[in-house]
């Protein structure tokens, strides 16, 4: 005569696989709204050195300085240097980045920061360019036909468009948002500082009908945070 931990073993043994395929089962079949669906696949705050990839040359000839911590990410391009970092690689429909972006100093002729999003697949992508004095002009470019490696090498730049001019050693909140699935990318650029009292931000001009040398001319206006 068998015992009873006997007979429940054998019992289990039979009706146990057919139970968890049938509990398998009911949560296949059970609609995908009745899930609750996180807001937010992952959230990241500040710089990981771990999810980082640096290149200290960029391409270049000689190495910059690339310095990153959980605050900040501080590049510092050195003569015949360009150098890099890739945030993120990532296959996820949406993307946001958020971040402030402080120019230190740039050399005439030099590209001071850029950042943006490309694939390397259609060598193409959308980079905000903060460009060099005396100018220091933001601009929106759209580059196809580029050359991919540590970053996208323009190849040719389709559209470009002048988003305003920044000022050295003021922080501009920086934000990129990706919807692959609308085919839409987004960047907006905010100065969240006061410039350095009479700091030549704003002029204007304009010119009539005929073309004359100038037909209307304000002095520089000093434009202040708020």
């Amino acid at each position: 005569m068998r015992s009873r931990d006997s007979l429940w073993g054998t019992r289990l043994q039979f009706w146990g696989p057919p139970i968890l395929a049938a509990f398998i089962l009911t949560l296949m079949l059970i609609p995908a709204e009745y899930w609750r669906h996180p807001i937010d696949d992952a959230a990241y705050q500040g710089f990981d050195p771990n999810l980082i990839y640096v290149d200290r040359k960029g391409g270049a000839p000689s190495s910059g300085l690339v310095e990153v911590t959980s605050e900040e990410l501080t590049l510092t391009a050195l003569p015949n240097s360009r150098p890099t970092a890739t945030l993120v690689t990532t296959p996820l429909r949406k993307l946001e980045l958020e971040m402030d972006v402080q120019i230190l100093a740039g050399g005439k002729g030099t590209v001071p920061f850029r950042v943006g999003v490309w694939s390397p697949n259609t060598k193409s992508g959308q980079f905000l360019q903060f460009g060099p004095p005396p100018s220091n002009l933001v601009t929106l470019d759209r580059v196809v036909d580029g050359i991919a490696g540590p970053t996208l090498v323009p190849g040719r730049i389709s559209n470009s468009e002048i988003l305003g001019s920044y000022v050295e050693g003021v922080s501009y909140r920086t934000k990129i948002s990706i919807d692959r699935g609308a085919g839409r990318m987004h960047f907006r650029v905010v100065g969240g500082e006061s410039p350095p009292t009479g700091h030549r931000m704003l002029r204007m001009t304009g010119r009539g009908h005929p073309v004359y040398p100038s037909h209307a001319l304000s002095d520089w206006v000093e434009v202040k945070g708020g």
